[in-house]
């Protein structure tokens, strides 16, 4: 057992970062926030705007918490994220009755967010490097996207079950511990990090970082246009579910079951299939496009077996882009400000996602707004064969 475990996850770094990945990603209140918020009288659009809020957040202060995670560590920043993940969900529960309380909270979260997005995937990237083993960097991000992907749907699938035995105070003390927790397993790779960093501290060069940008935006801009389609799908999936005649508990049980068979099935493929070219890509973003375009069709079961598929291959298409992405980067000491700047491009695209889906959705219906969002990885797919 401890053979296979060394295998997956080679040192103890990366089993920390794998601890640590589990821990902050057992996000309970995901899979329900939405029933959450409706409860409390939010509207679609309230809920809409609550989440434009905090993907524009993202977009802001993506580049910032990069620079912060190069200048003075990314354990560092590892570990203020998940500190910082923590209070904004209990100022998430505390202020629900002040919807701009409630915005203020969500822009902590993005904060959070920001500081551990670049900086786990740099961390790992940094600590293979050293090693030698950058060839292992695939297998075991996968392992550790895994690990979050596993927790994310083992919290969503409790969540209904918690939301039953003790109401919403249970969730959220349950979302508030989690990342604390995996806070803990990160404080000796900060100990370790503060000693290789006291010598001398790393400083920003503009005109590299801009190169570096410069080099990858082409390839980022794609991928993110996918982004921008899945993270509404799969935010907005239970209730999506629900509105088809699912109840709340099914519907997050479902959602959270798919995301770790797609996790577990990309993780174990990824050992034994190469992450593909440009033009694989294309087509896997196509075939996501046209099956969330057509969900107007669908059944219940056929709405999760959609929902399932897609899923796969945006999980399968993010390990591929965090693989090529990492690859293109020359200035190791700039990593984790320049996946951040992909990460900026994300959220930006994402936040457009987010208004259309919610203007579309209160409007007219979900089903049209998932079809209107399916030309996001359509026109990402167009870009990749542009690219050829």
């Amino acid at each position: 057992m401890k053979r296979i475990a060394e295998r997956l996850l080679p040192g103890a770094t990366s089993k920390r970062l794998c601890i640590y990945n589990f821990f902050v990603m057992f996000s309970v209140e995901r899979g329900v926030f939405v029933f959450y918020l409706q409860e409390y009288g939010y509207g679609m659009s309230e809920i809409s705007w609550l989440q434009v809020v905090f993907s524009m957040s993202l977009f802001l202060f993506e580049l910032p918490s990069g620079t912060v995670a190069d200048v003075y560590g990314r354990a560092a920043a590892l570990v203020l994220g998940g500190c910082l993940m923590s209070i904004s969900l209990i100022g998430q529960y505390a202020a629900i009755g002040n919807i701009y309380a409630m915005g203020a909270f969500f822009i902590l979260q993005a904060i959070a967010f920001s500081l551990i997005s670049g900086s786990l995937s740099a961390l790992l990237y940094g600590f293979l490097q050293a090693e030698g083993n950058v060839v292992l960097f695939a297998r075991v991000y996968a392992v550790i996207q895994f690990a979050g992907s596993l927790s994310l749907g083992l919290a969503m699938i409790i969540a209904g079950a918690l939301v039953r035995w003790g109401g919403w105070p249970a969730v959220y003390t349950v979302a508030c511990v989690s990342p604390v927790i995996g806070v803990l397993f990160i404080l000796f790779i900060l100990k370790k990090e503060k000693m290789a960093r006291h010598a001398k501290r790393p400083t920003i060069n503009v005109g590299i970082f801009f190169s570096e940008v410069k080099r990858i935006a082409p390839f980022a801009f794609p991928f993110a246009m996918m982004h921008a389609a899945m993270t509404p799908y799969f935010l907005y999936a239970s209730a999506q579910f629900q509105s088809m005649g699912i109840d709340l508990a099914s519907a997050s049980t479902a959602v959270g079951f798919a995301e770790i068979l797609c996790a577990a099935g990309v993780a174990i493929l990824i050992r034994k299939v190469p992450a593909g070219s440009q033009g694989c890509w294309a087509f896997l973003m196509l075939i996501f496009a046209v099956f969330m375009f057509f969900q107007f069709l669908y059944g219940p079961l056929m709405a999760i077996a959609a929902f399932v598929l897609c899923n796969a291959l945006v999980l399968w298409l993010a390990l591929a882009s965090h693989q090529f992405i990492n690859a293109c980067i020359e200035a190791n000491h700039l990593r984790a400000t320049t996946l951040s700047a992909v990460s900026f491009l994300e959220m930006l695209l994402i936040s457009i996602g987010f208004t259309v889906y919610g203007y579309v959705a209160d409007h007219y219906s979900r089903q049209l707004s998932l079809q209107v969002l399916a030309f996001f990885p359509l026109g990402g797919a167009i870009m990749l064969m542009g690219r050829r």
